[in-house]
């Protein structure tokens, strides 16, 4: 509902007719959405047609705020909070979309091999920064997954618990993972999960090429409607793997302040 409303050219409400698989709103004759997907949500439709509204600076923020002040129902959740705030510690917060998404599905799916090189790249490239790297992946424990690869990449695991297969969800859980995607110095996006909290985090320091947004080119072009993954959105940099060498990983539109700590041009 924020998001819709801090959006100035629309101001009816996005209702999906029951009939029609897609549906066409013209609350102020000014802009026609379409939902393009039987399953796009008025927020995809949003993203699609008023990009430049939806990653508003004031808007963004906003946002960042909202997550971060938001409270848990659960007392336990309180002391969530995995970061330690030492200055010489880069914190890398991976989503690794696991769970209902298995190596069969090729559309979304990121293989192992590729998430191992990527953080073995991002752990190199703030060693040579002169920081300490702590890599936090957030994932779930359940379906096509096998952790044995990343024991020695990954200082903390943090797995959401399998709901049986039922459309339930934790809410402290997603709570306590979207303060810390919001806050961590690296997020690799992996899904509408970390996604959308990424959506509120700040643009890059020039001077420190911190905070740093990477998302997979293919995200990029299903997500953004961006067919040849340009530099939109243009906080978000980006990684490209090879399916036929998932290990073999590149970077796009990195801050010009971290080219140099990356050995392949970016």
């Amino acid at each position: 509902k924020s998001w819709m409303d801090a959006r100035q050219n629309i101001s009816g409400p996005l209702v999906p007719k029951k009939t029609k698989r897609f549906v066409e709103i013209d609350p102020n004759k000014e802009a026609v959405l379409i939902y393009k997907r039987k399953r796009d949500t008025p927020l995809d439709v949003a993203l699609s047609s008023q990009l430049s509204c939806a990653f508003n600076t004031s808007l963004r923020q906003q946002w960042k705020s909202m997550i971060l002040n938001a409270d848990y129902s659960t007392e336990s959740f309180h002391k969530s909070n995995f970061f330690t705030g030492d200055d010489d510690i880069t914190t890398i917060a991976v989503h690794a979309r696991r769970g209902d998404l298995s190596s069969r599905i090729r559309d979304y799916y990121v293989p192992d091999a590729t998430f191992q090189g990527l953080i073995r790249k991002l752990r190199r490239m703030v060693e040579q920064m002169g920081k300490k790297p702590e890599v936090h992946l957030f994932s779930e424990d359940f379906g096509d997954v096998n952790w044995t690869g990343y024991k020695d990449l990954v200082n903390h695991f943090h797995f959401a618990p399998n709901l049986a297969g039922r459309h339930e969800m934790d809410v402290d859980l997603n709570i306590r993972d979207w303060k810390h995607f919001v806050r961590a110095d690296i997020l690799v996006i992996n899904g509408s999960f970390s996604e959308r909290p990424g959506i509120g985090r700040g643009d890059p320091d020039p001077q420190t090429g911190l905070p740093l947004t990477l998302m997979p080119c293919f995200w990029a072009v299903k997500r953004f409607r961006d067919q040849n993954c340009n530099q939109f959105p243009h906080f978000f940099a980006k990684f490209v793997f090879d399916d036929q060498e998932p290990s073999n990983i590149t970077f796009r539109f990195l801050p010009p302040v971290l080219e140099k700590f990356v050995s392949e041009p970016s």
